[in-house]
């Protein structure tokens, strides 16, 4: 269940690969530097290239209740087309919060798209419409993963793992989104 998100974010990924130029993952293995970081862009504030710095890691602590002890790239697009990350950060009370970022140089988050991620590719049940976050959001229960296209180019995947995520992962995940 540990990496459930990272499978999802996978997933998911495939998913939009197909929607715009892109390049497949590959694993990063690198670490981010612990403590606060921000990434100053124009758009949301945010690349896809580096998941890890897309939120400030205090308020992340802060939205889902708890500390990140640990941010940990587990993949990164090449570059080119539409770029991604995924990053995996650690709660203090064991609590697993995967962010993948994507950002696609063209407006590719068309209609079929989103109707595409709403079953993860036919690999989920639907997913729940969420009102409120960004463009246009979704919500899979089953693996607590908050979808978000924030506009026709921007978008993220924000899943909740581990002891006590299930009572309150969507809104946690609402509030993340909200940071981006």
């Amino acid at each position: 269940m540990r990496h459930l998100g990272t499978i999802v974010a996978t997933a998911t990924l495939a998913l939009l690969a197909g929607c715009g130029p892109g390049k497949e993952a590959s694993p990063a293995g690198e670490t981010s530097s612990g403590g606060s970081a921000s990434v100053a862009t124009s758009g949301g504030g945010w690349t896809g290239l580096d998941a890890c710095s897309a939120v400030d890691h205090d308020k992340l602590g802060q939205a889902v209740g708890g500390k990140v002890v640990s941010a940990k790239l587990l993949s990164k697009s090449p570059g080119g087309g539409a770029v991604f990350s995924t990053c995996g950060f650690t709660l203090a009370d064991g609590r697993i919060l995967t962010l993948l970022t994507r950002v696609s140089p063209v407006g590719d988050a068309t209609p079929e798209a989103i109707e595409m991620a709403r079953t993860m590719g036919g690999n989920m049940p639907p997913a729940t419409d969420v009102d409120g976050v960004g463009a246009h959001a979704l919500w899979t229960a089953q693996v607590r993963t908050l979808q978000v296209f924030f506009d026709q180019t921007r978008y993220a995947s924000i899943s909740i793992a581990g002891p006590g995520a299930v009572p309150s992962a969507l809104e946690d995940a609402k509030r993340v989104a909200g940071l981006l």
